[in-house]
């Protein structure tokens, strides 16, 4: 009987030893990453090399920009309590149909993505690419579906992805600032802030910042290279630009305010007046699938600001000859 009595002991010191291992295991494989807001779950997959990296999908970078935070500068991420899944891109920011069906267009869209070779917590920090897509600010997104990392992963460099505002979402807006303009640029500098305060947690070098991008992506390092920013840190060290210059004119509109009044109208025909505060509350009250077909022949592109980031004075020191250094 004594015997019958000791085998469940043993068991149940088996099962709690075994739980201890397993659990440390997990935790030191490099898929659990503590962020400031919360900690994150990533999973490991394979390079084009065979060779394991680790990839984090879907981490918010901002507050989604929903209810009466449409057509406003973003705001940081709310903390979370529980592990957040980061094994899967879900959503991408409003726009046509994706042709990915496990992608929805959504205004909940501010997410960023990394991939590394490196093993999170190293302090063995590797270059980092920080890849803004293109086309033609009104599509695509930066999700593995669209981006994957997969051929770069064994060059020994951190790749970052990240969704930004388009279409009237992100550059719909007004000369007052009631409707703040070129808010998916804004989203872009906010991701590259994400990049500089959290991307050492995932093996990369801070100071070490290469971005990258194509199309309406290169139109916007563009941007990022000649506007003045308040702040005098520095976000990103080199900068790459395919296919697309932000001195061409192409991507660009004036007169944004009677463009968003346009919008407004095109939503709500009883919508007569002049006043932005109104039309933001028109915008902000509309179903954002409306917004997105009504959109269509009024959406313009990048606005020049009076101040701030995207202004006259860096294109106009560009134009004469006065580059920046």
């Amino acid at each position: 009987m004594r015997e019958f009595k000791i085998l469940p002991v043993f068991l149940l010191i088996s099962l709690i030893a075994i739980h201890e291992s397993t659990s440390k295991y997990i935790e030191d494989d490099g898929t659990l990453v503590q962020l400031e807001e919360g900690k994150i779950r990533g999973h490991i997959l394979k390079s084009e090399k065979g060779n394991d990296y680790y990839a984090f999908q879907e981490i918010p970078y901002a507050a989604p920009p929903v209810g009466e935070h449409r057509f406003q500068l973003a705001k940081p991420p709310k903390p979370w309590t529980n592990v957040l899944n980061t094994t899967r891109n879900t959503k991408i920011c409003y726009q046509a149909p994706s042709p990915y069906s496990n992608l929805e267009p959504s205004e909940d869209c501010l997410y960023i993505n990394v991939y590394t070779p490196q093993k999170p917590g190293s302090n063995n920090l590797l270059p980092v690419l920080l890849w803004i897509h293109g086309g033609g600010f009104i599509m695509a997104a930066g999700t593995f579906e669209y981006f994957g990392p997969k051929y770069v992963m064994d060059a020994g460099i951190v790749v970052v992805t990240f969704n930004y505002r388009m279409g009237a979402f992100g550059f719909l807006g007004t000369y007052d600032e009631v409707i703040p303009l070129n808010n998916g640029l804004k989203d872009q500098r906010l991701a590259m802030e994400w990049v500089n305060k959290n991307i050492h947690l995932f093996g990369g070098n801070a100071d070490h910042v290469t971005i990258v991008g194509e199309s309406a992506g290169s139109l916007s390092i563009g941007y990022h290279l000649l506007g003045p920013w308040e702040n005098d840190k520095q976000l990103f060290h080199a900068a790459i630009m395919q296919s697309g210059s932000t001195v061409s004119g192409l991507l660009t509109q004036d007169d944004e305010t009677n463009t968003a009044l346009s919008l407004g109208r095109a939503l709500d025909p009883q919508f007569t007046s002049n006043d932005t505060k109104e039309l933001l509350n028109v915008l902000q009250n509309a179903e954002a699938s409306d917004i997105q077909k009504s959109q269509t022949g009024i959406f313009g592109g990048v606005s020049t600001e009076p101040e701030g980031p995207f202004s006259h004075g860096g294109f106009e020191g560009f134009l004469s000859g006065n580059y920046k250094n």
